[in-house]
């Protein structure tokens, strides 16, 4: 009787010892600590917003963080030794001007390495994470000129592996000189083949 108590008791120990241990692994507050960033960067001093990602680039527990340009390039950094140091020319982001809406990040492809969807001015990007080094490709998905993309996630409504988009979009369409509160949300059935189809809610 003596020895299937102790027994009980070591169980019940171990069991407490592995869901501490297994709780730490996946708490994500375990491990955050804030960030003071020492060097200056370029000017993100946009008159609206900015929309940024944080991604493990190379699945190697350096920390990047994406930063949406408004009328500039979009920019990568990678965070390291309390600093912003801009990569973005060494992981293929385009030089290009313009408005980046909303960003997500997200393992398409399941090779451990996150990609990005993109919705800027002109459309909807994929960037495709290779290892560490973008390939960015223009997803056939078109809305209304005068909507703007402002939020997105991520889902697989068709469960087939495949991720669908859920946009939420807002006129830019004036009267009287004030934007018009009119909003919509799209989901967009992933094809398989770089195009979607898209369900207006």
């Amino acid at each position: 009787m003596i020895e299937a108590v102790i027994a009980l008791i070591i169980i019940i120990l171990e069991a407490l010892l592995v869901r501490k241990i297994t709780s730490s692994k996946h708490d994500i507050h375990a491990e955050t600590k804030p960030i003071n960033i020492s060097n200056k960067t370029e000017d993100f001093n946009y008159p609206y917003y900015m929309n940024t990602a944080l991604i493990n680039l190379r699945s190697q527990g350096e920390q990047y963080l994406f930063a949406g340009g408004y009328n500039k390039p979009n920019k990568l950094y990678l965070i390291k030794n309390e600093r912003l140091i801009d990569v973005s020319n060494q992981v293929g982001l385009r030089d290009s001007s313009n408005i980046t809406h909303c960003v997500i990040a997200v393992d398409v492809n399941n090779d451990d390495f996150p990609d990005l969807f993109v919705a800027q001015n002109d459309g909807f990007y994929f960037y495709e994470n290779r290892q560490g080094i973008f390939n960015i490709k223009k997803l056939n998905i078109e809305i209304d000129k005068n909507l703007i993309p402002i939020s997105m996630a991520i889902t697989d409504t068709q469960q087939n592996g495949l991720i669908d988009l859920f946009v939420t979009a807002y006129s830019k369409k004036t009267d009287d000189n004030q934007l018009i509160n009119h909003y919509q949300s799209f989901l967009f059935k992933n094809k398989g083949d770089n195009t979607f189809e898209i369900f207006k809610k």
